[in-house]
């Protein structure tokens, strides 16, 4: 019985780890900043609003994470993020974010992907 039951555990967890390794990892989608100038800097601002302090900035180009989006009463949608490299975070307007959810190459002064 002790061998069945050792027969058991191990093939379930032979099978469990197998089927965690072949699992699809869904990601989330990536995210940059976009602007008609490449030479822009974008504002990164404390609140959800045009009129709010700016205590950072990012470049056209520069990958971010998106924590937190909500559509304001100005009528854009801001998203909350943290820049992958710096670790800064804060508010930009969604007009100046482009989100990859086909993980196609992204190219900040065309503003968009190139998904050929």
């Amino acid at each position: 019985m002790t061998y069945a039951f050792n027969w058991v555990i191990k093939g379930g967890l032979s099978l469990l780890a197998s089927l965690l390794i072949a699992a699809p990892v869904l990601a989330e989608p990536f995210a940059y900043l976009r602007a008609n100038d490449p030479t822009s800097r974008i504002n990164v601002r404390k609140y959800p609003t045009s009129e709010s302090y700016a205590p950072h900035y990012g470049l056209p180009g520069d990958r971010v994470e998106i924590l937190e989006e909500i559509d304001a009463d100005d009528g854009y949608t801001w998203y909350y993020v943290k820049f992958v490299e710096s670790g800064a975070e804060g508010w930009i307007r969604g007009d100046l974010i482009a989100i990859d959810y086909n993980g196609c190459h992204f190219e900040p002064y065309l503003d968009g992907f190139n998904c050929s």
